[in-house]
């Protein structure tokens, strides 16, 4: 079987020529083939850059501006190679910028297509030296905001005693990489100022606000400024609230803790309220549900939502508080001591909980309407995860406390879309898309602004006759009440 990339001297001129003509190879670039056939050929080097960048530059190390990836960054792979002058080779989709510098040095490791990655210690060195931008590329280094974030995100990363190590090796290896004396003194002191040996004027928000003591995610913080994007361009959404029942707290507590793995009957459920006492053989689960539901049926607490950052967290906390009561192990109210992920979903790490909350909040100031303030607060909570446990439910309350303070109807996420609601949750998180959240938390509003709440009965017969309680993932998919049964509000 072909490989992806055949290079000129692996194949006959005249054989290459035949099957370019056949359409069964195609031309990347000259000396450069591939048997992908289809698709964009930018697409295609994008793929094989380590081969094609291997074979063409052996010997390079991947570092400057490519540091922060192990690759290419906005298209361009950034390399250093000895006895190189400075040059720029253009591939569809991809330009490579070769400086000249220093060859491989102990600790930059090597990859079998021939291209060697810097060490975290020699990329900072290299980092540090000043570089112009070009007329179609980015600076060769990072400027000085990008490398205090980047430093920040390695001490997030590996701890500071790896940054400490570095900062030990650097004078050596600045002798072996040609780097002048200032520029070393430059990494010194912005990780001695991390390791809190030295003071400085840091420019980057990140290491300000490590430097301040509330260190935050940079990746995740801009995570919620794509969201905040999206939602300005989203269209607008006003659902006006109903009048606050019972019947419906209940329904928004029972299909939350649903959501989470908590599952009762409907029956089982209604005594747990009804009685405020959870069952015997499942104490844990009824406390859960309790607490929320504790929440979500206090219409004063639910119409109460922060002025600052401070308070937006102390009002997390409580809630928390109060959501996870029936579990002490859970540690209700305080933030977690532990990382906690969701399948490949690697949430914000315990350090760095407080402060990207905080910095989350700076994010509500340009949201408007509750609705966007609504699905903005869910992600952040969700997103973040600061709690060993009740994250979505916390998440949820959370959402529906900005409605409710603006007077809009809530959001109840029915089992029967559980699984598009997760699935939202994980196409922002991980492939940074917003738009199937929007659509799944707009639709849900919609649905639930349409349940008539006044009684259980005519709650519970929409619910059922809407699929609510099916599960989507055997088939059943949700109906939208009929808009003549929306109550009055």
């Amino acid at each position: 079987m072909d490989k992806p990339i055949i290079f000129a001297d692996e194949i006959n001129p005249s054989t290459a020529s035949r099957r370019v003509a056949a359409h069964t190879l195609r031309r990347v670039e000259r000396g450069i083939y591939t048997t992908e056939l289809d698709g964009d050929l930018g697409d295609v080097v994008r793929r094989h850059w380590r081969i094609i960048a291997g074979r063409q530059f052996a010997g390079a190390v991947i570092t400057g501006r490519s540091a922060l990836t192990g690759g290419p960054v906005d298209g361009v792979l950034y390399l250093v190679a000895p006895a190189q002058r400075r040059r720029t080779v253009r591939y569809p989709g991809l330009h490579v910028v070769i400086n000249p510098g220093a060859g491989p040095v102990d600790g930059d490791i090597e990859y079998p297509d021939g291209l060697f990655q810097a060490s975290i210690t020699r990329a900072i060195v290299e980092n540090t030296q000043p570089s112009r931008r070009s007329a179609n590329t980015a600076p060769w280094t990072l400027t000085d905001d990008e490398l205090q974030t980047w430093l920040d995100r390695l001490c997030q990363r590996y701890g500071e005693d790896k940054l400490a190590a570095c900062r030990t090796a650097f004078e050596r290896l600045a002798r072996q990489l040609d780097v002048a004396p200032q520029h070393v003194a430059q990494a010194s002191e912005l990780i001695g100022a991390i390791l809190g040996g030295r003071t400085i004027t840091p420019t980057s928000k990140a290491l300000t606000a490590r430097l301040a003591g509330a260190p935050y995610d940079p990746d995740r913080v801009n995570l919620f400024r794509i969201l905040i994007d999206a939602l300005h361009n989203a269209a607008p959404q006003v659902r006006p609230a109903q009048p606050a029942t019972t019947t419906a707290a209940f329904f928004e507590a029972y299909f939350s803790n649903f959501i989470e793995g908590t599952e009762f009957t409907l029956d089982e459920a209604h005594t747990i309220i009804d009685t405020m006492t959870p069952p015997e053989a499942r104490p844990a689960d009824g406390h859960d549900l309790l607490g929320t539901f504790k929440i979500v049926a206090d219409n004063d607490e639910m119409s109460t939502i922060a002025d600052n950052a401070t308070e937006f967290v102390e009002l997390i906390k409580r809630r928390h508080a109060v959501v996870m009561e029936g579990r002490p192990e859970m540690h209700p109210g305080t933030f977690k001591q532990t990382g906690n992920q969701a399948g490949a979903t690697v949430f914000v790490a315990p350090e760095l909980v407080d402060g990207t909350l905080q910095e989350g909040f700076n994010g509500f100031a340009e949201l408007a309407t509750p609705w966007q303030r609504a699905v903005y607060s869910m992600f952040i909570v969700a997103e973040t995860h600061p709690f060993i446990d009740g994250n979505g439910r916390l998440a949820r309350i959370t959402m529906n406390t900005y409605l409710t303070a603006g007077y809009e109807s809530r959001i109840i996420i029915p089992t029967v879309l559980r699984s598009d609601y997760l699935t939202a949750l994980r196409q922002l998180s991980r492939v940074r898309l917003p738009g199937v959240l929007l659509d799944v938390l707009r639709f849900a509003q919609d649905y639930t602004s349409r349940i008539d709440f006044s009684s259980v009965e005519l709650a519970t017969h929409t619910l059922t006759s809407t699929n609510a309680f099916e599960d989507a993932d055997q088939g059943h998919r949700i109906k939208m009440p009929d808009i003549s049964h929306t109550p009055s509000t």
